[in-house]
């Protein structure tokens, strides 16, 4: 069966039989692959007889206790990573040799591997897996997953390079880093921390609003929106003239006076979210509110945790109370 909703054409996908709980999940055409005009018009409060849809409430925007707890986390994980021996010493990095160098890209790969494969094993290789809450009962196949792990592996290989440019700059002193992270103090630190974080949202948010006009989604973006029914792999999966400018909202703490750990801070967040963002599941910081953008495509840019979506008008949730009314009926 075929509903056209606001120029955007959907389409019925069968259940899956294993996964019987929740909503029909639809399986939608990309509307720009389809030529179909009006592509960021505001997708219709029923999508349809087996999906609703509506718009947030102002008191579910903004900041929330998760938020908080995730950034508050990361900052402890930026500062035991920062102190473990994984940072090159900087008198190492004032001039470009293969040691330094090297480590540093096996060290993000493995990260990478660690964090986005074990997202993959856990959700889509063990029975954790089957017992979570899959937003789309659906599984994606065996050459998502290796299509989405390539592009990751090609974006964090320009992590990488920037990552050593800025190791460097430092050592160079092209750049007002502080070697006490302590004597900043601590208000300069947390505002740091936070003006990073709603940077980095803000920043995503303008980028990706571009990514999706027309022109550019077909020739860069279109990549990223291959993975419909997303993984974690999907997470970095970009072409890139897509993640390279992505990559570069960890460069916000290197605008002002600032200590290594503010950089690695924007840095892990800039490439390690991503995964449980995408990985499809409820459970473990996964998201619907991004889910549910890979698959209709036309609302949810950004995060909710800053409201633009829902000042634009294009912040949408699932109506989970009349879409279980509908699947009695």
């Amino acid at each position: 069966k075929r509903v056209r909703i606001e120029n955007v054409h959907f389409k019925m996908a069968p259940r899956d039989p294993e996964n019987s709980d929740g909503p029909v999940i639809i399986d939608e055409e990309d509307p720009y692959e389809s030529g179909v005009a009006g592509v960021d018009k505001r997708v219709d409060e029923s999508v349809s007889k087996r999906l609703h849809l509506r718009d947030a409430k102002p008191n579910e925007l903004g900041p929330d206790a998760f938020f908080g707890v995730a950034n508050v986390a990361l900052v402890l994980i930026t500062i035991a990573y920062y102190y473990s021996g994984l940072v090159p010493d900087l008198k190492d990095t004032k001039e470009l040799r293969w040691d330094w160098v090297t480590f540093v890209f096996a060290r993000n790969y493995a990260i990478m591997y660690i964090v986005y494969g074990g997202y993959h094993y856990l959700f889509y290789q063990t029975n954790y897996g089957k017992s979570a809450h899959k937003f789309n009962p659906k599984y994606p196949d065996q050459k998502q997953h290796d299509h989405d792990r390539f592009w990751t592996t090609v974006t964090q290989t320009w992590g990488s390079m920037m990552e050593v440019a800025v190791l460097y700059g430092w050592a160079n002193n092209y750049f007002d880093n502080k070697n006490d992270f302590v004597s900043m103090g601590f208000g300069y630190n947390f505002m740091l921390f936070l003006g990073s974080a709603i940077f980095s949202e803000v920043h995503f948010y303008v980028l990706h609003r571009a990514l999706h006009i027309p022109i550019v989604y077909k020739h860069v973006h279109k990549l990223h929106h291959r993975s419909k029914n997303p993984g974690p792999w999907s997470g970095m999966s970009m072409h890139p003239l897509e993640g390279i400018p992505y990559l570069t909202r960890m460069f916000f703490p290197l605008f002002f006076a600032h200590h290594p750990i503010h950089f690695y801070f924007a840095k892990l967040n800039t490439e390690l979210l991503p995964a449980p963002g995408h990985s499809g599941f409820e459970e473990l910081m996964g998201t619907e509110f991004h889910w549910l953008h890979h698959h209709l495509f036309v609302c949810n840019y950004g995060n909710p945790a800053i409201p633009i979506d829902w000042l634009l008008g294009a912040h949408k949730q699932i109506d989970h109370e009349k879409t279980a009314a509908l699947k009695e009926q």
